[in-house]
């Protein structure tokens, strides 16, 4: 049976940790804080690293606007 989508990701970020030492978790987190796929220890919950990324997504994609930049998320 063929992998889905979220453990192919999965996969993907636990190669990433493993061939980096300095990576000790990872998450793949939609615009809107939904966590698609996560590498995390245990321990780390999934709500709160989705949260925090979203929020700073937020953060980030809104100060270029605040001087004339591109506020569009990735852009800044």
């Amino acid at each position: 049976m063929a992998k889905s989508r979220t453990e192919l990701m999965v996969d993907r970020l636990r190669d990433l940790q493993s061939t980096t030492p300095e990576i000790e978790a990872s998450a793949v987190v939609s615009v809107d804080g939904l966590i698609m796929a996560s590498s995390l220890p245990a321990g780390i919950e999934e709500d709160r690293v989705s949260a925090m990324s979203a929020a700073m997504l937020s953060l980030v994609s809104a100060s270029p606007a605040n001087w004339g930049g591109d506020a569009r998320p990735g852009l800044c």
